[in-house]
Formats: C-alpha cells, structure tokens, sequence
C-alpha cells in the first residue's frame, strides 16, 4: 500500500483553497494617461516604454500620479511585448520581425533596425547580449552583441507566444498555445569555436498558457481565468488562482504576482508561500495588455498598458506578514490507500483533537467536487468512491478554523 502524507507544499495548496487569511498588502491607482490603445509596456525605474498602432512611446512615471509623455518615435507593425536592456529596447513587432531601438537618450529614442523574421515574433525578453523571441513557429535565440546586426544563435522547433529569461540568465521559460516550456541554453565549445542550442527538460500542460511570468522559485502562467502555479525547477504543480474573467497580462516580482484580467482589473496575489493567496484588486480604464514592475524613488509601481493609454499603480508590501501560517499539530495526519486507486479508495484521518472537521475533495482546477463535515474523536476511515469522475489528479483536504491538511489522489483510468 502507499501512502500519502502531507508535505509543507501540500498544506501551502490546502490554506490556497481554503483562502481565509487577512491581507496586509495594498496596491492602488494612482495615476492614468489616456493615449491610443497601447499593447505592450515595460517599465526601467521610473522610465515606461508603451506602444501604440504607429508610436514607440517613452513615458516618465518619477510622478505616478501624473505619468508624462517625454519622447515618441514612429513604428510600423503591431507590437506585443517590449524588452528593455541597457541602451535599447527589443520589440515583438508580430508580422514585421524584431524591432530594436536606441533610448540612450529617452527623450529622443530612434530606430536601430527592424530584424525580419519568416514567423510572426509574438513574445520577447533580452538578457545582456541575448535576445529570445517566441514566434508562431519557433523560439528563437539571437545575439545582439552589435544590436543592429542580430544573428539567431540557436532554435527551438516549437512555437510560443511569451518568452522570459531567468534571473542568470542560462534559461528561459516559453508559454505558448500548447501549454508551457523551459529551454536551457547549452554552449558547446570547440576550439575557438562557440555554439548554442536550446534543450527542453519541463512541460507543463497542453492548454494555452500566455502570458507567464517568474515569481521567485515559480512560474505562474495564464489559462484562461486560471492563473497556473509550477516550481521553476521542475514544472511540478503547486496551485491555482481562479480570476474570473480572462487574464490578458501577467508580472511578477520575487514574492508577489500580479495579473490584469478581461473586466479592467488588476489583481495582486501573496506568493511568498509558494501559491497565489490573499489578492488584493483595483480596476484600470480598460482592457488590461501588458504589465511591468518598476520604480520611483522608494515607492513600488506597476505600469499597465490598457486599450485607453497607460495606468500607473503603486503597491506595497512591507507591512504584509509571512508568518500567519500555523505549524501542523503533531500526529495530524490524512493517508489514503491505495495510491494510485480505481475508482475506490480509503481515507484514513488522525485529527490532532476531536471536534468537527471538514473532508472535501477537489479536482485540479481547484473546484469542490465533494464536501461531507464529520464529528472526529480519533482515528477514522471513510471510503472515496470516484466512479462518478474522470481519472486524473485530485486533492482531499481536511480542515477545522485552525488547521488544514491535504493528500494528493491519483485515480487512475
């Protein structure tokens, strides 16, 4: 027989269903420009770059409430991401290939050259002299020591529709139609001879998962209103955050998440504990695009690109607390046998100390399919009869006001 106990993550995922916690983090609107309806932003300090139908737009945010145009340069081609790096930025032009621009000087930013490309680029991210481009047939990996001259360095024989780099720089993490992917980037040297190429260890899903982004040790990628949660490391499932209507834009920082969604709202979401909990909201004018961290002076900011211009939103998190999550009683415990089962298996329930309990069961998108409350003085077992349910990855959770725990169940087809 095997058993399943529970882990730290598995309790992490039980507190993420149960989402009963106070929340101490805030972020607000603080300031909007309405400008043709912008598809792509990224923030560097208090420096936005947005884009519009015909414009590259440099926005000044050092005010969040009052965000200011300082400089403006025609282009070509829907845009829909915007990386920038250093002395330039890299634009996912769609139809039109990779477009690179010089903002040395953000008051005055120009056109380096625009790097054609036979697939539509959808996605981009650049990290020192690396450029990655996800496009509808591949992803692609380009040098740009000299940025007017990029040169594809290695491919990858899948397509994509949002790309971005880890922190060092040595991998990437690729959403596309088809679920989502890493790519570590090998070099192989011989004599003075240096190759890339592209290796795929983890997938995740086959849905349509765009736009993602890194929150810490995760990736948290949009399907649909479900904003999926993997370790980074190894793509395993951690959670899931239901939104509410479509997630359009996706960013993080190393402890929290923030997704726009379909209604004109921002949300922002705790993941210092590894799921997204505890969201706080504000509404935006408009259909949310694109979203970027940035900073003015000691204050946080988001910039949003919506369908009216750009939104400037502040948030803080120094008086939010970690340290709400309660140890778990010992011998406390939820074991279910056997492990993978078809269609029936046994619950066996340690609760810490009697009282009433709750055992519910939910399905992978975190929706309850079951629900039964029990009156628990010692060990008890109950029978789990799934014949009524697909095969797949379930959870159990057991739960009082103080404590809650979790199993994972694998019925097996």
């Amino acid at each position: 027989m095997t058993y399943t106990r529970l882990t730290s993550r598995m309790l992490l995922i039980a507190l993420f269903l149960a989402g009963s916690h106070a929340c101490a983090h805030s972020l607000s609107l603080s300031g909007s420009l309405t400008l043709p309806a912008c598809t792509a932003v990224d923030a560097v300090g208090s420096t936005v770059f947005t884009a519009n139908a015909s414009d590259f737009v440099v926005l000044n945010a050092s005010n969040p409430a009052m965000p200011t145009v300082i400089g403006q340069v025609g282009v070509s081609g829907s845009i829909s991401a915007i990386a920038a790096v250093g002395h330039y930025a890299y634009c996912a032009a769609q139809g039109n290939g990779l477009i690179v621009l010089l903002v040395a000087d953000p008051t005055n930013p120009s056109l380096v050259t625009r790097y054609n490309y036979a697939s539509s680029v959808r996605g981009v991210d650049a990290f020192d002299s690396l450029v990655a481009m996800a496009t509808t047939a591949s992803t692609v990996l380009l040098g740009v020591r000299d940025p007017g001259h990029p040169h594809i360095l290695a491919t990858y024989g899948r397509q994509g529709s949002w790309v971005q780099f880890d922190p060092a720089g040595n991998r990437m993490h690729v959403g596309s139609s088809a679920g989502a992917f890493d790519l570590s980037i090998v070099l192989t040297e011989q004599g003075t001879d240096t190759t890339y190429s592209l290796v795929n260890h983890h997938t995740y899903g086959t849905a349509g998962m765009t736009p993602l982004a890194l929150v810490g040790d995760y990736v948290d990628a949009a399907s649909g209103a479900a904003l999926i949660d993997v370790q980074s490391s190894d793509y395993s499932y951690m959670a899931q955050y239901q939104a509410g209507a479509a997630i359009r834009a996706v960013a993080g920082i190393p402890t929290f998440a923030f997704i726009g969604i379909n209604s004109g709202t921002v949300i922002m979401l705790d993941q210092r504990r590894g799921l997204p909990e505890l969201p706080v909201s504000v509404g935006i004018p408009d259909v949310p695009t694109g979203m970027s961290p940035g900073q003015s002076g000691n204050q946080h900011i988001l910039a949003v690109s919506h369908n009216a211009g750009i939104s400037i939103l502040t948030y803080d998190t120094s008086s939010a607390s970690a340290g709400i999550l309660p140890a778990i009683p010992t011998g406390f415990s939820l074991n279910v046998y056997p492990n993978p089962f078809n269609p029936v298996a046994q619950i066996e329930i340690i609760p810490p100390q009697p009282g009433r309990y709750t055992l519910a069961i939910y399905d992978v998108l975190g929706r309850e399919i079951e629900h039964e409350s029990l009156m628990l003085s010692g060990k008890t077992q109950r029978t789990l009869d799934m014949s009524l349910f697909s095969p797949g990855m379930y959870f159990a959770r057991l739960s009082n006001p103080n404590f809650a725990i979790i199993a994972r169940l694998i019925y097996l087809p």
